[in-house]
């Protein structure tokens, strides 16, 4: 009897661990779900969905990234910048977490000088990459310094040359400036590779105001 009862719980262990085996998820296959969440708008789910993640895998950075940017979504931003520093510290050579961090300090936080300072470090991990200039001059531009803020994006111009959204950004920073006459020259530019662009009309509009005026 003791032998029957001893092979019966060896056999229920062992329908147990495959049972556990079908119905266990990887860690890959949860940021999988994670990520399809959050393209779907369920934060809240995605949320879950990356925890389950990293439970199994405590230091993945792309549940904590994945994480991190759910959570800006629901207005956790704290939170956020919690996790990304974390996943930061395990690896500081990704310049895709920098850029993470800096937009959640720019657009939700609004702390211009934290979001400067991951923006240039995007930029010290590759000099090559536009959209990291671009995200600094906007800082830059936002905290005042627009001499230093076309510095940056006439870096990011070098890379992408027809990109309209930065010939945007410098003509309303040259216009701020008081450099009306090129500030209106770059938003004919801009209106030549989009003619229906309407921050470059009204850019092209105002500057004329302020040309007529003898400003």
């Amino acid at each position: 009897m003791r032998r029957v009862i001893l092979l019966l719980i060896s056999f229920l262990v062992l329908l147990l661990m495959i049972g556990t085996a079908v119905n266990a998820e990887s860690a890959a296959e949860w940021l999988d779900k994670g990520f399809a969440l959050s393209k779907g708008a369920n934060y809240q789910d995605a949320v879950k969905a990356f925890d389950q993640a990293l439970v199994l895998e405590p230091s993945n950075i792309k549940a904590l990234s994945g994480k991190a940017m759910a959570l800006s979504q629901l207005g956790k931003y704290q939170e956020s910048i919690e996790l990304l520093e974390q996943a930061i510290d395990i690896n500081p050579n990704n310049i895709d977490l920098w850029l993470d961090k800096g937009t959640i300090n720019y657009l939700y936080i609004k702390d211009y000088q934290g979001s400067l300072k991951d923006f240039e470090k995007a930029t010290d991990l590759d000099k090559d990459n536009y959209y990291s200039w671009y995200l600094k001059g906007g800082s830059l531009v936002e905290l005042g310094k627009y001499s230093e803020a076309l510095q940056a994006f006439d870096r990011a111009l070098l890379i992408q040359p027809t990109n309209v959204d930065i010939m945007d950004d410098k003509a309303l920073t040259l216009i701020k400036l008081g450099r009306y006459n090129e500030g209106k020259e770059l938003y004919k530019r801009v209106l030549v590779i989009d003619p229906e662009n309407k921050k470059a009309k009204s850019g092209v509009t105002y500057a004329d105001d302020k040309i007529n005026k003898g400003l």
